[in-house]
């Protein structure tokens, strides 16, 4: 029996069993307007991506689902259940949080992986620590704009929950800045970014 937990653009994401374990299939919605033949390679070619980068980032201690079966017929992912929290819940005054947040999207950076959706709603808490999820709009860059853009994303999320969460921004900054190569200049890059989207 599985249970439609969430619809979006790219994927509908059913909660089910897979040897008795709670897990998580995801299955990319076929685009109507896009050439059968075009979706059929595209999907193929992102659900192996996102299971590529789901594996490497597991691999740089980062913590994330692990991938119980990948089907490239049906585009569908099996993973596991991560239960937990959203860190949207639980982010406030929680230092060791943001500290770990920071730290673990450094490392993703240092290895040229873009999470692409990265959002409060995208980490689950668990035991203390930060899974993240859904990297189902994941990319591999190097460029300074796509990991500041990352970041402008969560700073978002963060913010949109209560704009007084400023303090715990400054953390996952702070922690980032301090982990991540040209952590600096990536944090400055962020202003440059919100300048250009005040202007348009």
């Amino acid at each position: 029996m599985m249970e439609l937990i969430k619809l979006g653009a790219e994927a509908k994401i059913f909660k089910t069993k897979w040897q008795g374990l709670a897990a998580v299939k995801k299955t990319r919605v076929r685009k109507g307007y896009r050439n059968k033949a075009l979706d059929s390679v595209l999907c193929r070619m992102r659900t192996k991506r996102e299971a590529a980068l789901l594996h490497k980032a597991k691999r740089l201690g980062v913590a994330t689902p692990t991938i119980l079966d990948i089907n490239l017929e049906t585009n569908e992912l099996l993973l596991e259940y991560v239960s937990g929290v959203k860190a949207k819940e639980c982010v406030e005054n929680n230092i060791k949080l943001c500290k770990r947040i920071g730290e673990s999207i450094a490392r993703l950076h240092n290895a040229g992986i873009i999470h692409g959706d990265l959002t409060m709603d995208n980490i689950i808490v668990r035991n203390g620590n930060a899974v993240f999820i859904d990297f189902g709009l994941g990319f591999y860059s190097e460029k300074i704009e796509d990991k500041a853009t990352d970041l402008l994303n969560l700073k978002k999320s963060l913010l949109a929950l209560k704009p007084n969460l400023e303090r715990e921004w400054k953390f996952i900054e702070k922690h980032y800045a301090k982990n991540a190569k040209q952590g600096s200049r990536i944090i400055q890059h962020i202003a440059k970014i919100e300048r250009r989207a005040r202007y348009l």
